[in-house]
């Protein structure tokens, strides 16, 4: 055998044309596998290696990654069928309806490619084999091919040769359909020593390969017991053990039901995250490993409403609300008479249950309520798992189905595993009254046979004792895990906070310790995207700067170049003639760069990557400055809707916050690098943060220890200062306005809600009563009191934040939390700090001054401002000068690997498409921002 990666693989395409019947299908199928090889080859850098030989006529090739020598951890995958060729995991059923592009689409969904990325992503060497190519066609004649000129044979050569002699100490198969069949007559040849290498095996609905069978050895069944899942569509709840699973050697999970002509397509995309979680625990036994496929249960709805087309006469204001789970969800209505409505928002739902219907109504803000212009009604059987879903539905009429209505909507759908998604109260009472169905809907029982993923004891066995210390509840409170819904004791669990929930949600330590087991032996992506949503509805994530950004070049010490022509010579004039050509060409580029300097920017002048925010006004997405300054430069862009701006009265806070940003210098504060505008937009262009908010951390690490919030509120403290020094009440601060850089820093953003011309320091008199601030604004949980007795506060109010703040570090809370807002507004006013033991003097102390309802009383509240607060003996510790010079080192560094890192962004605007909405051309002028427009270190104002 040799090695090439050029040449292509001998197949026999008369197989293909027997298999389709239909030679130009034949033809499809050979350019999509073909450009399928060339990624192969060239994305993911593997070998093409031909059996016998690359220089033999009639040959097949196979299909290996440059490590497979070396790696301890292989993946073998095994296809087979009439025709099939490497790349390709089988071949769809032609469509009813013959259509080239429909049949290339379906070809292009049962690629190989995505698991051999994972497989590669989770660490393993990747092996694809090619049994089915058995002939090739030499001067017209089909001939076999030496070495594969039979399935088993081919998979004889490729062990003996390639898999055998490699360091593969774990290797792991996946097998769809019927090369389920061949891959046990492969395994029932080796010997027990060749067992001791075989890691995890995956079958992908193949029933008959999963079957006890008679008179087969007792080695092989063993095997096959102990190391093997199968994946098999039923009608069964997902991810129940089969019912009769006594009639099969493996445990056979329930993956659903799915429908379409191209179901099998939608079978091996939906499995493949639950796959690869198998594989990667299979070392630690068969039960770690079908417990940790409890990640990948489907628990989650994403529905993202993109658009509309619809008929009839122009609507006011058309919206679409989205009904699941007795939830209801609306888009923001777009505010102009429009027939192609565009929204683009995103929706998510705690969904367990495959029965579960969806309901998305088109309706106008002009109609009444019971008036719509259609609905579309799915079931989760029409909703991709593990894989979004963009498609355009036809409206329906709400009082006949049969009705169209009027026009068509374009969703993206998908439904999802997400790891801290809590089950509802309904699931738990359930699980307490003894209730079978909610654990059959919930996907976790394990149905009337004896295998079961989760437990295996009687229900009332089980909910009389802690499923983990077995303690009895007689004596201690049964409590439940709000993620897999089984019975614990106060001892074995822990209240975390969920997104979505205000509060704690208790978590058993069980759950806990499988998240870090799977972060540690995968690679996480499968695992933890939490949709971090912040509290009371208030937007998060608005303004996420980062530290990476290039310097502006300084227009005022930029260097003239000096273009030097050469003397004249009578006896070489053609010298003369080409340096005069050169200068010239010189002085038109520096011409043209300054053009370039001086021309103002547009939305053109960035790539849009990622949207990571979104706000009542608009959204903010990660953008790559495309050239000129700082080309390539990473940013995040704040995009606002004039529109929305006027029609809120938002107008002079925008500029505020647009002057605040440009103005103020400091290295805990976030700063401006651009700002354009169009006839309906505003664009921020700031600095992104990668690290995330420090909202997403403290969720995460449920509290933070003390040295680690005396560093986050030391830098806090000199930013808050540095503000009150420029005469700004800042009137926002929480934990979702902090964003934390690739080194563990923080910086304050989002000045919306900030005042300029605060120049009186200290608490408000009454005798200066006209000059202090009197709107009601912030985030409820960090009001301080003047603000709800309806009093003229001053820059104080941030310091009552900060002190909130402080507290919620230290605990995981905010002291005076409650669900209903009037009750949490009376305990701001009246109810007193409850500190936790743990919580030091120094700390307690700090907290108690800083939470004194009398502004003239408070921390901070003297004519010394902040001053007061740097000298407490909280922050005795600290070198404020090493401190602004960022020479003291973070206590936690976030996980970030390069400047435009998305994964601490909430998984909700990952989904969102990176596009600049279109611009109406109505005609209407809307108010031009003076003064708005910005460059770095430039003079631009426009």
């Amino acid at each position: 055998m040799s090695l090439a990666g050029t040449t292509e693989a001998m197949v026999d395409s008369q197989d293909v044309n027997l298999l389709v019947g239909q030679p130009a299908m034949a033809n499809d199928i050979l350019h999509v596998a073909t450009q399928v090889q060339a990624r192969l080859r060239g994305e993911l850098n593997m070998i093409e290696e031909f059996i016998p030989n690359a220089r033999a006529e009639a040959k097949s090739s196979i299909f290996l990654t440059p490590d497979w020598k070396t790696n301890p951890r292989m993946c073998v995958f095994m296809q087979c069928g009439n025709g099939l060729m490497p790349g390709l995991w089988t071949i769809p059923r032609p469509p009813q309806h013959p259509s080239s592009t429909a049949f290339v689409s379906a070809l292009h969904q049962v690629s190989i490619l995505p698991y051999i990325r994972a497989a590669v992503q989770n660490g393993m060497s990747v092996v694809l084999m090619n049994p089915s190519t058995n002939y090739g066609v030499v001067k017209g004649h089909r001939v076999k091919i030496l070495n594969s000129s039979s399935p088993e044979e081919h998979i004889a050569h490729v062990w003996n040769t390639i898999i055998a002699p490699s360091s593969a100490g774990q290797i792991n198969f996946i097998a769809l359909d019927a090369a389920g069949l061949l891959l046990n007559q492969f395994l029932r040849q080796l010997t027990s020593d060749q067992h001791g290498r075989i890691g995890g095996i995956v079958y992908i609905d193949s029933p008959q390969a999963a079957r006890r069978h008679r008179s087969e050895p007792a080695e092989f069944e063993g095997l096959i017991e102990m190391r093997s899942v199968h994946f098999e569509p039923s009608t069964e709840p997902m991810f129940q053990v089969i019912s009769n699973s006594e009639q099969y050697k493996c445990m056979s999970l329930s993956i659903g039901r799915f429908s379409g002509e191209n179901s099998l397509a939608a079978v091996i995309q939906s499995v493949q995250a639950s796959a690869f979680m198998f594989l990667q625990l299979i070392g630690n036994g068969l039960d770690d490993a079908l417990i940790a496929l409890r990640a990948t249960i489907p628990n989650k709805l994403i529905v993202t409403v993109n658009r509309a087309r619809l008929t009839g006469q122009p609507y006011n204001n058309p919206y679409a609300v989205v009904t699941c789970v007795g939830q209801k969800k609306e888009t923001v209505g777009n505010n102009k008479k429009t027939m192609d409505p565009e929204w683009n928002q995103t929706f998510s739902f705690p969904v367990s249950d495959a029965s579960t219907p969806i309901v998305i109504t088109v309706k106008d803000k002009t109609f009444p309520l019971s008036t719509s212009l259609g609905h579309v009604a799915l079931n989760m059987t029409d909703i991709g798992l593990n894989r979004p879903v963009r498609k355009w539905f036809t409206l329906r009429d709400e009082r006949s189905s049969n009705t169209h209505g009027n026009g068509e909507l374009e969703l993206t759908l998908e439904w999802l595993h997400d790891t801290f998604v809590a089950r509802t109260d309904s699931f738990i009472r359930g699980q307490r009254s003894g209730s079978t169905e909610s654990r059959t809907n919930s996907g976790l029982g394990s149905g009337s046979g004896t295998k079961s993923i989760i437990d295996t004891k009687p229900a009332n066995a089980a909910e009389n004792q802690c499923y983990l210390c077995k303690c009895s509840f007689l004596v201690h409170r049964r409590r439940h895990c709000r993620m897999c819904l089984r019975p614990v004791c106060v001892s074995c669990s822990d209240r975390l906070f969920l997104p979505g929930f205000s509060e704690a949600k208790r978590v058993c330590t069980a759950c806990c310790n499988l998240q870090i087991l799977l972060h540690k032996q995968g690679n996480g992506t499968m695992l933890t995207s939490p949709n971090m949503m912040s509290r009371h509805n208030a937007p998060i994530g608005l303004d996420v700067p980062t530290p990476y950004a290039v310097l502006p070049y300084n227009h005022q010490n930029k260097q003239q170049t000096n273009i030097k022509f050469p003397a004249a010579s009578s006896e070489n004039p053609m010298y003369d003639q080409a340096a005069l050509a050169e200068a010239s060409r010189n002085i038109e580029r520096m011409v043209q760069r300054e053009k370039e300097q001086n021309k103002p920017l547009g939305i053109d002048d960035f790539d849009l990557l990622k949207v990571v925010g979104r706000g009542a006004f608009g959204k903010v997405m990660l953008v790559r400055k495309k050239g000129g300054k700082n080309a390539g430069a990473i940013y995040a862009m704040k995009i606002l809707k004039k529109a929305h701006i006027i029609q809120n009265d938002q107008v002079e806070n925008t500029k505020a916050e647009q002057h605040i940003l440009k103005e103020i210098n400091h290295p805990y504060v976030v700063r401006l690098r651009y700002a354009f505008q169009n006839s309906e937009k505003l664009y921020l262009i700031m600095d992104y943060y990668p690290g995330g908010s420090l909202y997403y951390h403290l969720r995460k690490s449920k509290k933070f220890s003390e040295d680690r919030t005396r560093i986050y509120m030391a830098e806090l403290l000199t930013a808050i200062m540095h503000l009150h020094s420029k005469d700004i009440a800042y009137r926002d601060l929480k934990l979702e306005n902090i964003l934390m850089d690739p080194h563990g820093h923080i910086a304050l953003t989002d000045f919306g809600l900030s005042k300029e011309g605060q120049s009186i320091d200290g608490a408000i008199r009454q005798s200066q009563a006209q000059l202090g601030m009197k709107t009601i604004c912030g985030t409820a949980e960090y009001m301080a009191p003047e603000l709800l007795r309806h009093q003229a506060y001053g820059k104080v109010v941030d310091w009552w934040s900060y002190g909130i703040l402080l507290f919620e570090m230290l605990t995981g809370r905010t002291p005076f939390v409650d669900k209903n807002r009037r009750t949490m507004f009376k305990n701001i006013m009246h109810s007193e700090v409850v500190y936790p033991p743990y919580i030091s003097a120094p700390a307690r102390s700090i907290i108690s001054r800083l939470l004194i309802r009398d502004p003239s009383k408070r921390l901070g509240g003297g004519p010394s401002g902040g001053k007061e607060i740097m000298a407490h003996p909280f922050f005795s510790s600290i070198d404020w000068d090493a401190l602004l010079r960022k020479e003291i080192p973070p206590v936690f560094v976030p996980n970030v690997s390069a400047v435009d890192d998305i994964s601490n962004v909430p998984e909700m605007f990952q989904k969102m498409v990176a596009i600049d909405s279109p611009i109406a051309k109505d005609g209407k002028a809307l108010t031009h921002f003076d003064d708005f427009s910005y460059q770095e270190d430039s003079n631009l104002r426009q």
